[in-house]
């Protein structure tokens, strides 16, 4: 019997999707304005993105005209996006 620590890291264990098992797609280019809120987006396209890559859509700031988007293991590190900014979706995480 295998042990589970001698497989390779990105194998697939209890049916959950990564590297080996993904298929191979790209990134869907959105702006930021047609991300429904609480979605998540890459500012690059990055395929399988670490925790500190990927965004989170958040409220729209009507004085500064800007999308409020918080990273996704950091609630603290808010940034503003205009509405008009490229970002990508469909991403393995």
């Amino acid at each position: 019997m295998e042990n589970r620590l001698d497989k390779h890291p990105y194998r697939v264990y209890d049916g959950i999707m990564n590297k080996e098992t993904a298929p191979n797609r790209r990134n869907e280019m959105k702006t930021i304005k047609e991300l429904k809120k609480g979605e998540m987006f890459t500012l690059k396209e990055i395929e399988f993105p670490k925790d500190s890559q990927v965004y989170v859509r958040g409220e729209y700031d009507r004085g500064s005209k800007t999308y409020a988007c918080t990273k996704w293991n950091d609630c603290n590190a808010e940034r503003f996006f205009k509405g008009t900014k490229t970002v990508f979706t469909e991403f393995t995480f």
